[in-house]
């Protein structure tokens, strides 16, 4: 047997005792992958399927945004409403503010003192430009005889926090409650019925206590 031949032959012959000694089977015969197999194949990369991931949706851009908490008064004094900051969608500034609002305040701001008269049976439905400058602010009441019933301090309250909320980004300045689509008049401030409200509608309830 001349060089060149021993050579070849040791060309073909390691490259098979490496795959057999791999466990590699040198038949093309089917054959069941035991699990050991099957997670060695799946390292090497030769599971013989594809995996795919699903990528988290990109976070939203924020920016500076505000909400109105309920200050609660003392003996001789009414509630009134206070500005806090948050940060808020920047592609829906008054939906993401509005959102929050419902949600009601974080437990950071019940330790500071802040409040809601806004119950869990009033839900916020949703949030579309009115006309130029008005948004309409859409309602679901749970309550027994609607949000009407509620009456006094505590509607103008919730009210005040809702408009005031509504028009912290800028896009607006006057609001329009609806419920089930269709319009909702509510009181200002001196119980005047109206479809439309902005913030001078509650401006006694957003302004400072007395010194």
């Amino acid at each position: 047997m001349n060089g060149r031949v021993s050579r070849l032959l040791v060309a073909l012959v390691v490259p098979a005792l490496v795959l057999a000694g791999c466990g590699v089977p040198e038949d093309a015969e089917p054959r069941m992958v035991g699990e050991e197999e099957a997670v060695y194949r799946f390292l090497l990369g030769e599971g013989g399927g594809t995996t795919t991931t699903t990528e988290a949706p990109p976070p939203a851009d924020l920016g500076p945004g505000s909400v109105f908490w309920e200050v609660l008064g003392g003996e001789d004094e009414l509630s009134r409403i206070e500005e806090v900051a948050i940060q808020v969608n920047i592609d829906a500034p008054t939906e993401s503010a509005l959102k929050a609002l419902f949600s009601g305040p974080t437990e950071t701001d019940r330790d500071d003192g802040y409040n809601t008269a806004i119950p869990e049976t009033l839900l916020l439905v949703d949030v579309r430009q009115d006309q130029e400058g008005i948004v309409a602010v859409g309602l679901d009441s749970q309550i027994d005889g609607g949000i009407q019933a509620l009456g006094g301090q505590r509607l103008q309250v919730i009210l005040a926090q809702i408009v005031y909320t509504a028009t912290a980004s800028g896009d607006f300045d006057s609001v329009r409650f609806t419920v089930n689509d269709e319009g909702l008049p509510v009181p200002d401030q001196d119980g005047t019925a109206s479809a439309t409200v902005n913030r001078n509608s509650y401006s006694l309830i957003a302004s400072p206590p007395n010194p």
